[in-house]
């Protein structure tokens, strides 16, 4: 008879190291992404935010500003308009989060 090892094949050694390398790459690089999940969303979100503000920083540049004036610029007259936005927001959302929450209170809940 011959021996077990005589029937396997010389590249299966190989074949089985390379696959055990692959599956423990994979898992290494889904916890790697699990760990930086909230940077790569945040890498993410000022990508997409620099492609928004490059046509007009360009256009800005064209015009004799320095790219960070422009953007600078840019920047502080985006961020107030999200805070004017959020401020101007804000207080409706509460109004009208309380008046459904008046409206829906039954005595059940109140009672707790």
């Amino acid at each position: 008879m011959s021996s077990p090892a005589a029937q396997i094949p010389p590249w299966f050694p190989r074949a089985v190291r390379l696959t055990i390398g692959y599956v423990l790459g994979t898992l290494a690089l889904l916890w790697l992404f699990g760990e930086a999940r909230n940077l790569l969303g945040l890498v993410l979100l000022a990508a997409l935010f620099s492609l928004a503000l490059e046509p007009a920083v360009n256009r800005l540049h064209r015009r004799g500003w320095s790219r960070g004036a422009a953007t600078a610029t840019l920047l502080v007259g985006v961020i107030g308009f999200f805070l004017i936005l959020g401020l101007m927001v804000i207080p409706i959302m509460v109004r009208n989060i309380g008046q459904i929450a008046a409206e829906h209170r039954t005595p059940a809940v109140c009672s707790r």
